[in-house]
C-alpha cells in the first residue's frame, strides 16, 4: 500500500495536532485535501453523466420508432378483421346459392318422377296431353334456370379466382415491403445508437404498406384479402 501525502497547506499545523492528541496514519488522508485518485474519479463521473445525457434523445427516438411500428401493426390487424368479416358474408352467400341450386334440382327430379308416373297411365286424352306439355315446358324452364344459375356460379368462381390471384401478388408485395420496413427501422435504430445521422426516406416502404392496406378497403377486396390470409397455401405470411 502506498503512502498518501498530506496537503502542503496542512504541514504547518501538524505539530499542533500532534500536541493536541490528533494523529493521522501514513495511509490516511487529511480532510479537505483532494488526492489525484479522487480527481480522476470525479472526472470519470462527469464523463459518465455526459454519456447518459447524450443517450436520452437516442432512447426517445427509439421509443418513437417502436410506437410507429406498433401503430402500423394495429392498423393491419384492423384491416384483417374487417376483411375476415366480409369474407364470412361472401361464404354465407355462396352457401345460399348452393342451397338454391340443390332445391331446384330436387324440384326438377320430383317433376320428372311425377311425369313418369303420369306416363304410366293408360288414359292419354287431350287434356292429359296438354297437361304433359305444360309440365314439359315447366321442366324446360326450370332446367334453363338451373343452367343459368350454374353458369352464374361458375362466373363468380372464376372472378373470385382472378381476384385471389391478384391479391396473392399484392400480399407478397406487402410482405416484402413490411420486411424491408422492419429492416430499415432496425438499421435506423442502430444508426441512431451509433450517433450517425438517419438517412432520408427510410419509412417509404412502411407508408406503401399502409397505402396498399387502404386500397384493399377502398376497392372492396377485403374478402379476398382475408381468404388469402386464412388459406393454408398462404402460410408463408406467418414466417
Amino acid at each position: 500500500m502506498g503512502i498518501v501525502n498530506v496537503c502542503p497547506t496542512d504541514r504547518a499545523s501538524q505539530g499542533a495536532r500532534f500536541e493536541m492528541g490528533e494523529c493521522y496514519s501514513r495511509t490516511s488522508v487529511v480532510p479537505g485535501c483532494d488526492t489525484p485518485g479522487r480527481s480522476s474519479t470525479t472526472s470519470g463521473n462527469s464523463a459518465s453523466n455526459t454519456q447518459q445525457r447524450n443517450k436520452i434523445p437516442k432512447d426517445s427516438l427509439e421509443t418513437e420508432q417502436m410506437a410507429f411500428t406498433l401503430a402500423q401493426l394495429e392498423t393491419l390487424e384492423i384491416c384483417l378483421k374487417e376483411a375476415e368479416e366480409k369474407a364470412k358474408v361472401l361464404s354465407e352467400q355462396l352457401a345460399v346459392s348452393e342451397g338454391t341450386k340443390s332445391k331446384l334440382l330436387e324440384h326438377v327430379s320430383w317433376l320428372e318422377k311425377k311425369l313418369e308416373a303420369l306416363d304410366c297411365r293408360e288414359d292419354r286424352g287431350e287434356p292429359y296431353k296438354k297437361m304433359v306439355l305444360a309440365k314439359d315446358q315447366c321442366i324446360e324452364k326450370l332446367q334453363a334456370e338451373v343452367k343459368a344459375s350454374q353458369e352464374q356460379l361458375t362466373a363468380h368462381k372464376l372472378k373470385h379466382k382472378r381476384k385471389l390471384k391478384k391479391l396473392q401478388t399484392d400480399l407478397a408485395t406487402t410482405k416484402q415491403e413490411a420486411a424491408i420496413t422492419v429492416l430499415e427501422l432496425n438499421e435506423k435504430i442502430k444508426t441512431l445508437c451509433e450517433g450517425k445521422p438517419a438517412p432520408r426516406g427510410l419509412l417509404s416502404s412502411s407508408e406503401k404498406c399502409l397505402q396498399l392496406c387502404g386500397r384493399f378497403l377502398s376497392t372492396g377486396c377485403e374478402r379476398e384479402f382475408t381468404t388469402i390470409l386464412t388459406n393454408p397455401l398462404h402460410s408463408l405470411m406467418c414466417t
